[in-house]
């Protein structure tokens, strides 16, 4: 009887123990008691070119993705809205976050001739990274430009996870797959293929944000929990108990052992982060942290004074008594390569970063010269206007270089993809 009695008393605990909750033996102890402040890690885009990588414009990533240069950026359907990057897979998924110059090309913009980044301080690539399918992604770096011996140099592959994660990679010991130049020294350029380049077609990759930091050691925060693991941890921008992963913000580390788990936290876009865990392998409800971690936002500059355009003496509207506003054909002296010309209303103007301008008037033309496609390009279209031609109203005006040296322009193409070789 006893031993009848004994087993009935075991299995009312095996039932007891399978009807718990999953991950309930899992408590996070920290972050705990409110919010967690932290300081944000000195990050490349927010310091040298004051405009973070955080998905808000067009302009956050290299315009490779809005072009058909060489090399092709292997999205369709590219789109920047509510801070997120989305582009519909093609073949081969990439983008650049710092373009490499072009030979030949004016490098006007966030070229890394203009803005090289020191590769020995800022080693440190954090991202929120949404891919459809397990896979890997790549980064590729050049010491000058694409074109220069010895080109690009490709990292050694970093495992990705099916749906949204976050990512740090310390691409000073990531090494390469192939080249000779590793994460060192200077380097003019940056792109991240977010997905293998035999990604399926038709899948949507989405970048919430990517930061290039410093190595700050000091900006590590030990996550604790009590129980038993692996566990998974995740990290969500609200403390809500959810048990779909979906609801959080991602993965951060997978099948993690112990009771503690080093976050880099000034590593994260500037907001703030609640931690979930459960033990890895269950669906249950995570375990949420009694408090949060505040990444403070680092401080940009902006000059407001004197503008970019320098002071209000322009030459135009002093010694021509004509300011170049193209309001007028008149504003012009000579065109080259240049036809079906005139001053035209474009309608629903936008800046490159997607900034709408309304209806605005400016001056139109098309190139004379044919397009050209090859990588780098063979022949370049040249089509030219002067504003100040040296057989018209140069003969008698003369522009002072010391007094008058800043130029500004605005100018664009009519929804046409970004063609170097074709002039466009």
């Amino acid at each position: 009887m006893s031993q009848i009695r004994r087993i009935v008393y075991i299995g009312s605990l095996l039932v007891g123990l399978a009807a718990a909750p999953a991950g309930a033996q899992i408590t996070v102890t920290s972050p705990a008691g409110g919010a967690n402040a932290v300081a944000s890690a000195n990050d490349y885009a927010t310091t040298v070119l004051q405009d973070p990588w955080d998905m808000s414009q067009r302009t956050d990533v290299g315009w490779f993705v809005h072009s058909v240069d060489f090399p092709l950026a292997g999205f369709s359907s590219v789109n920047f809205a509510n801070g997120m990057f989305s582009g519909t897979v093609t073949a081969d998924p990439n983008i650049w976050l710092l373009e490499t110059a072009f030979a030949g090309a004016a490098p006007v913009g966030k070229f890394g001739v203009n803005y090289p980044i020191n590769a020995n301080q800022y080693r440190i690539a954090s991202m929120r990274l949404c891919v459809p399918t397990a896979g890997y992604m790549l980064f590729f770096w050049t010491t000058n430009t694409m074109f220069d011996t010895p080109g690009l140099q490709v990292s050694n592959a970093v495992t990705t996870s099916a749906g949204c994660r976050i990512y740090f990679v310390d691409l000073a010991t990531l090494g390469l797959i192939s080249g000779t130049e590793p994460w060192s020294g200077t380097k003019r350029s940056l792109r991240l293929d977010p997905a293998p380049d035999n990604e399926p077609a038709g899948g949507t990759v989405q970048i919430d944000w990517v930061r290039l930091v410093e190595n700050q050691p000091s900006l590590l925060r030990n996550i604790t929990w009590s129980g038993t693991g692996p566990v998974d941890i995740y990290l969500d921008n609200d403390g809500t108990v959810t048990a779909d992963p979906n609801q959080t913000l991602g993965l951060v580390a997978a099948s993690v052992g112990g009771n503690s788990y080093a976050l880099n936290v000034g590593a994260l876009q500037p907001g703030n982060y609640y931690v979930k865990i459960r033990p890895t392998g269950t669906t249950g409800n995570f375990s949420t942290s009694p408090g949060y971690y505040q990444v403070n936002g680092p401080a940009t500059i902006a000059l407001t004074s004197p503008s970019d355009e320098g002071s209000a003496d322009d030459f135009a509207t002093v010694h021509l008594n004509n300011a170049w506003d193209f309001t007028s054909l008149s504003d012009i002296d000579h065109m080259l390569n240049v036809q079906q010309t005139g001053i035209v209303t474009v309608p629903g103007a936008e800046t490159e970063a997607g900034t709408p301008l309304g209806n605005i008037t400016a001056f139109a033309g098309a190139s004379t010269i044919g397009e050209h496609h090859a990588a780098p390009c063979s022949s370049f279209a040249k089509p030219a206007i002067f504003p100040l031609h040296s057989n018209v109203r140069g003969q008698t005006r003369r522009i002072d270089p010391n007094r008058y040296r800043i130029l500004t322009a605005e100018l664009g193409l009519p929804n046409k993809a970004r063609d170097i070789c074709g002039g466009c």
